[in-house]
């Protein structure tokens, strides 16, 4: 009789957590409805343009909304104009993106803040504007692409880097022509976080040399321009990091960096090139990302990710990686 007693109130009590539990999920689902009332719709009016401003009509754009009860994505394709309209509900950001695989555009991306949102005002309906510029693929070509961290062999004195090879120079590695020419100065040792050091990157020939700009962070074709620039190449280029008095450091690196690079230089006797090989570097030094092209004068450093004449650099090419 106890032992049926026992059991009865243990179905009573299996009984009454059930019921609570019900009503917390009934309860979480109202207040899920209530918030998803809150995020407020969003109208997204985006402009595509190419690189020279021009509309490009027919191309899907996708919105990507973002934050709390955030609404699905939703795309559509540019009219004559170039233009197309985005709705959902965000509370954070609308990412916008167009182009990429079976298309003839590079991947292109655009971030709209939505901005000013009241939680207090339900169904407020905000309005942003964008632009979204695409670029072409135009002839994407393969290139021997590698992504390094350069660990200095040697300190105090030159060593050099083969980029078609991937190494560097003999004594410290396989490499065989030196290409670019590093010089790693310790200045201060105070231990491993507490030191400061220079490194000068250089050049083996008369007319080789270093550009540097910035990469277009918004495409995945990254460098600004599609072929390496003729002119105005510097001989010389200087990384500096040191620790500023009382913590932090100061360095004059950049990750967002794009570098050109002519080398493999020769001249005529009138000083004029006669053969020169081109390559580009998304980073900065140490540790970057580069692409050589092994054909002489050939300035196109347009990367075809499917062929990737290093054999050693990525299997599977990544869109954060850029092209």
């Amino acid at each position: 009789m106890k032992q049926k007693n026992s059991m009865c109130k243990l179905n009573r009590m299996a009984l009454a957590l059930g019921t609570v539990v019900l009503t917390v999920l009934s309860l979480s689902a109202m207040n899920q409805d209530d918030d998803e009332g809150r995020a407020p719709e969003v109208e997204i009016d985006v402009g595509v343009r190419d690189e020279q401003g021009l509309p490009v009509k027919g191309v899907e754009v996708g919105g990507y909304f973002s934050g709390p009860f955030a609404s699905a994505p939703d795309k559509a394709k540019t009219d004559l104009d170039g233009r197309v309209v985005l709705r959902g509900r965000a509370t954070l950001q609308v990412s916008v993106a167009s182009g990429g695989d079976g298309t003839p555009w590079y991947l292109s991306g655009l971030d709209i803040i939505p901005g000013g949102i009241d939680s207090e005002k339900q169904g407020w309906n905000i309005k942003r504007e964008g632009t979204l510029i695409l670029r072409k693929k135009r002839n994407p070509t393969p290139l021997a692409v590698r992504r390094i961290e350069l660990v200095p062999p040697i300190l105090g004195k030159p060593y050099a880097y083969d980029l078609e090879i991937g190494d560097y120079v003999q004594p410290y590695g396989k490499g065989k022509i030196p290409d670019l020419v590093f010089l790693s100065v310790l200045l201060r040792n105070n231990g491993p976080m507490d030191l400061d050091y220079r490194l000068d990157v250089s050049f083996s020939n008369l007319g080789d040399g270093i550009i540097s700009t910035e990469q277009n962070l918004w495409s995945t074709l990254r460098s600004p321009h599609y072929l390496a620039p003729n002119a105005q190449y510097e001989n010389k280029w200087i990384h500096t990091r040191t620790v500023k008095p009382g913590g932090g450091r100061k360095t004059n690196a950049n990750p967002n960096r794009c570098f050109y690079l002519r080398i493999r230089t020769k001249l005529d006797t009138t000083g004029k090139i006669m053969s020169a090989n081109y390559a580009k570097i998304y980073g900065d030094f140490p540790k970057f990302t580069y692409f050589y092209n092994p054909t002489p004068n050939d300035r196109n450093l347009e990367f075809d990710p499917k062929k990737n004449l290093a054999k050693d650099g990525p299997s599977v090419w990544m869109e954060q990686f850029g092209l």
